[in-house]
């Protein structure tokens, strides 16, 4: 299981990446995710941090189950401003994970690492465990990942903060 590092730079009309294609205005495609690039951090480490995701909870999420979508917004306002566009609810919060279209909606000011790897290890247990276990017991698994990803983090040499 190899470890894939995007980098994303801003351009004008379309993104990419040294891992990642471009396939719209906006919109990059890795081996592991589908970013919308409605706002744009400087450099992101989408791939290595599902790896970790995978690599914390003991499951192999393979590509054929369809890619993880991330929606990126530059706040909060945003992103509870997308829940109520797709779930008809507006809840202010970091992030959320909609299984239905397999996306994660995130606040870039408010976003972390470890924020990042919870709402993944939903889509990874929402994807890859079937019947789903109920929703406590998924969320202390995302919550776990959440803290071993966070606990891990500084130890892990050269990578970049955003």
């Amino acid at each position: 299981m190899g470890l894939f590092t995007i980098f994303l730079l801003y351009l004008p009309a379309c993104a990419t990446s040294q891992e990642g294609t471009p396939v719209g205005p906006g919109i990059i495609e890795t081996k592991c995710c589908r970013v919308s690039l409605l706002y744009m951090p400087s450099n992101i480490l989408v791939d290595l941090i599902f790896e970790q995701v995978q690599l914390i909870l003991h499951i192999n999420y393979k590509k054929d189950k369809g890619l993880v979508n991330i929606e990126l917004y530059r706040d909060q306002e945003g992103v509870a401003e997308a829940r109520l566009r797709v779930t008809g609810l507006k809840k202010k919060e970091v992030a959320f994970y909609l299984a239905r279209t397999n996306t994660i909606y995130l606040s870039l000011d408010d976003v972390t690492e470890g924020v990042l790897a919870h709402e993944m290890a939903h889509a990874v247990i929402h994807m890859s465990i079937f019947p789903l276990p109920p929703f406590r017991v998924r969320e202390k698994m995302a919550q776990r990942v959440e803290q071993e990803l966070n606990r891990n983090w500084e130890e892990w040499p050269g990578l970049y903060r955003w």
